[in-house]
């Protein structure tokens, strides 16, 4: 059963996290990395349950995208099937992505599940790009994902 997301309420990525509680597929957790998951192959999925938003809810993560060298990391989002953003990050350190989803993409039947799918079409592995002996395909290390109502923060602030 699908967890439910709170608004507001980080979902927290690495080996502490509770991002378990939402993953479905493509997620990769290094030991040695404790704070950060990866996306391992070319999509990644989270499954949530929220109540029907009344206005269009802004997604927010921190992350990173793996350097491949010259293959150039980008990130579809997708929810229920919907496009949502294409995002090509500018950095290779770590950066908040922001990005609002319509309201009408999330499902509004009660208890209805929510898939949220990453696309990152040129995920690689380290091996690929001689940085080690690797095999994973990776494209991006997330640390935090939040969704929230953005005239909540407005109120709160």
């Amino acid at each position: 059963m699908s967890q439910l997301i709170v608004n507001g309420r980080p979902i927290i990525f690495g080996a502490a996290g509770n991002y378990k509680a939402w993953a479905v597929l493509g997620w990769s957790q290094d030991p040695d990395q404790a704070d950060i998951t990866w996306m391992d192959g070319p999509v990644a999925s989270l499954e949530f349950v929220t109540p029907a938003p009344l206005v269009d809810l802004q997604m927010t993560i921190k992350l990173a995208p793996f350097d491949g060298g010259s293959a150039k990391q980008q990130l579809y989002v997708f929810l229920n099937g919907l496009f949502v953003d294409l995002w090509s990050p500018v950095t290779k350190g770590f950066c908040e992505y922001s990005t609002l989803i319509r309201k009408s993409y999330f499902s509004t039947a009660k208890d209805a599940t929510n898939l949220l799918n990453f696309v990152a079409p040129n995920a690689i592995s380290p091996t690929e790009v001689g940085k080690g002996p690797d095999q994973r395909k990776l494209s991006f290390a997330f640390m935090e994902f939040t969704l929230l109502d953005p005239t909540r923060r407005a109120r709160l602030a």
